[in-house]
Order: C-alpha cells, then structure tokens, then sequence
C-alpha cells in the first residue's frame, strides 16, 4: 500500500511540478535576455538561443525536464483512471511532450534552426491533439478521478492553440502582412504562442491538484 500511495504522489506531483520548472526556466532564462524581454512580442523559442539569452542552457533544459515531468504526469493518470480512451490522450501528450523536449535539444540557434522549427511544430500540434482529446474525454466517459469542470481549462487551450495555427497559417500563406499583425505593443503570433503555453500548463497544474483531491475523497491513502 505504501508503494502505491508514493506512486500515486509521483503522479499528481509531477503535474503540478511541470508547470514550476518549465516557467520558471523561461522566467530565468529571460533575466540572461540581452535586452527586456516581453511574452507580448517576443517568441518562447527565442529564450533558448545562445545569440539572445546568457541562461539559453536554463530555458533548454526547463523545457526537457518539464517534458519528462509531464509524461510521467500524464501516462500515470491515464493508468490511474484506467479507461482505453485516456490510454489515447496519453498518447496525445506524449506527442507533445516529445516535441517539448526536441524544442529543448534543437535550440533556435541558426545551425539547428530546422529541427527546432519541427520539434515546435510536433509540440503544439500534440498539445492540441491532447488539450481537444481530454476535453472529450472528461465530457464524455464516467469515472471518479477527474471531474468535468476540467473541461473548460482544455477547451481554453483548444481555443489559443488554433488561434495560434490560424494567425502562423494566415501569416505564411500571405494573407495576412507581418505589420498587420502588431496591436501596440502585442505582437499576435508570439503572445499568441504563449497563451499556448501558458494554458497547457495551467491545465496541468489544475489537474494535478483535482486529480489528488478526486484520491483522497475516496479515501485512498494518501499519507499525512
């Protein structure tokens, strides 16, 4: 029983400690920035390039330590619930997990620039694929460790990931000028690509801890 509740632990805690350290790397990483840095307008990816940020090594391995975090998260609660379907969005997390660590490995440095565009692209695409996957899922299957009002913080991040793909899509297929896309100080594609970030991790971060409560109502050892 005892390994049970220390796997049960390492679980939701992972959960709740991706969020930490993957923004907390970020933060870190742009106190290095060479000049102010602002999620507003600037690219996450940019935080890791030698070139832009003295803490470039910080951003780069927040980014394949919150990986590993978010898997172990994310296939021990799919386990936890037991259902085929959370079997799938596990799957979809780990999609996006491993482009999260490829983001981390490939920084967007000239020389490994194209492998970091694709490790991006495989990230936000899983978070998509994840975030639209367990807000089915919760919706739609019975079973007492993650209530529906979960729901919602996935569907935040649906909304913002295709926000995201739609404003890159429009921007590349010419239907859209790069200065059409500055609001002030807001540059879309970048605040854009962190509202992405921002929310999957917001998503984790409230799991984690509803997941933990779901436990301990039913009375599953927890420990003191």
């Amino acid at each position: 029983m005892r390994s049970q509740v220390w796997r049960e632990r390492t679980v939701y805690g992972s959960g709740v400690a991706a969020p930490v350290v993957t923004l907390g790397g970020c933060a870190i990483a742009s106190l290095g920035y060479a000049e102010p840095y602002s999620m507003l307008n600037q690219n996450i990816s940019d935080l890791g390039a030698a070139s832009a940020s003295a803490w470039h090594l910080v951003f780069n391995g927040s980014m394949i330590a919150g990986a590993v975090l978010l898997t172990i998260f994310t296939v021990g609660t799919s386990l936890i619930v037991g259902s085929r379907v959370g079997y799938g969005v596990a799957a979809a997390a780990l999609i996006a997990n491993i482009g999260m660590a490829l983001v981390g490995l490939f920084p967007s440095d000239p020389e490994t620039q194209r492998e970091h565009l694709m490790a991006a692209a495989v990230a936000f695409i899983g978070i998509l694929c994840l975030s639209a996957s367990f807000a089915v899922f919760v919706r739609i299957i019975e079973q007492p460790y993650l209530p529906r009002w979960l729901v919602w913080p996935a569907m935040v991040n649906v909304v913002c990931t295709t926000l995201f793909f739609g404003v890159i899509g429009a921007q590349q297929g010419g239907l859209i000028h790069k200065n059409a896309l500055w609001l002030g100080p807001v540059y879309w594609p970048s605040a854009l690509e962190w509202s992405v970030l921002l929310t999957i991790m917001f998503w984790s971060f409230l799991v984690a801890l509803a997941l933990r409560a779901s436990l301990k109502q039913q009375r599953i050892p927890l420990g003191s």
